[in-house]
């Protein structure tokens, strides 16, 4: 009887256990894997820095409604680890995510990224104010990181800033990543576009790297169409050979940009401004890039077509009129300068008056 009863205790005592052990590990299963959403936003992106303790991290997480408490992803990192992994950026949370879902994307690294594009023929100044709009580095910063040549040695000993080295292109940048990181990442791209590219051809060239990018810099600004850089290119190849001024409206904006003084209008006063950037004033390259070329300009700069052009004029639609004498120039510029907008004008005051006498 004794046995019996005894028999009974330490099979309550094993179910009792059971229980226990079942309850603790459906409570312990509910902190582990049991989605949270208590932000109201549709989403919300989290700023873990560099050198943030894993506390302090799990701490954000709560107080921004990433987490519900603690307890979930602290009981996962005692049995797997990973303290040292949490690595620094800005997390995007859009979902109901549990403990889990929480702990591995840390694990992945899956770090939000920020979309920075850079344009063909984009200066300095424009990727500064690009940087600097998305919060990414301060202008200090960036004015440094410009200024850390050391990156395009092989290319330019001489230069002063990576002016022309940034190579457009749509570029993936986090929080975490410093002003260096992210010009890093252009200049590499421009070094790889380079050699893929370019080096075959830049061998062959007149002129030494540094002066084709200066080169390619001058073609981006002065055209968009990709049929036209090679022409754009002979121009200015064939205004060096005869010692004339290469007359481009684009490097007097560009020297009033280091001065800080241009406002958009580029006046006919500007073109006595004294800077060895002014191409009116000074003969031959100016001393730098004034933008940063893309694939297209950059071939163009190696590679030109062969022509007697010495001039162009804008047509109005992207596209321009080349001449290899003055008096072809002058005749182009009176039909799609002075003409045409005198045509233009005519036009719109035709119209004007025809709808005046229509209503």
């Amino acid at each position: 009887m004794k046995n019996k009863k005894l028999k009974g205790i330490v099979l309550a005592i094993v179910l009792l256990f059971l229980c226990l052990l079942i309850v603790g590990w459906l409570f312990v299963h509910s902190l582990i894997y049991s989605e949270y959403k208590g932000y109201t936003e549709d989403s919300r992106i989290i700023l873990i820095e560099k050198g943030m303790p894993v506390d302090s991290i799990i701490n954000v997480l709560c107080k921004e409604g990433i987490l519900k408490n603690r307890s979930g992803i602290k009981i996962l990192l005692k049995l797997k680890g990973g303290e040292n992994n949490f690595k620094a950026g800005e997390y995007l949370f859009d979902i109901p995510m549990s403990a889990a879902d929480v702990y591995e994307k840390f694990m992945r690294g899956d770090i939000y990224y920020h979309k920075l594009t850079v344009i063909e023929g984009e200066d300095i100044f424009d990727i500064s104010e690009k940087i600097t709009g998305m919060e990414l580095a301060t202008d200090e910063e960036i004015s440094a990181a410009i200024r850390n040549t050391k990156l395009i040695s092989e290319f330019s000993p001489d230069a002063e800033t990576l002016e022309g080295y940034l190579f457009p292109d749509t570029y993936l940048v986090s929080r975490s990543m410093n002003a260096e990181e992210i010009l890093g990442m252009m200049v590499s791209n421009f070094k790889e576009k380079y050699e893929q590219h370019i080096r075959s051809s830049a061998e062959k060239a007149k002129y030494t790297p540094r002066e084709l990018v200066i080169i390619a810099s001058l073609i981006e600004k002065e055209t968009s169409l990709d049929s036209e850089r090679a022409i754009v290119s002979s121009v200015i190849y064939n205004r060096l050979k005869i010692g004339m001024g290469l007359q481009i409206d684009p490097t007097i904006i560009y020297a009033l940009k280091m001065d800080g003084a241009y406002d958009g209008n580029l006046k006919r006063a500007h073109k006595q401004l004294d800077s060895p950037y002014n191409t009116y004033k000074y003969r031959g390259l100016p001393p730098g890039p004034i933008g940063n070329p893309g694939l297209h300009s950059l071939s163009a700069a190696c590679t030109p077509d062969d022509t007697k052009y010495i001039y162009y004029v804008s047509k109005n639609d992207g596209s321009h009129q080349f001449s290899a004498t003055s008096a072809e120039h002058n005749k182009a510029v009176y039909i799609w300068q002075k003409k045409y907008w005198q045509d233009k004008w005519l036009k719109e005051k035709q119209e004007k008056t025809q709808g005046g006498q229509n209503e």
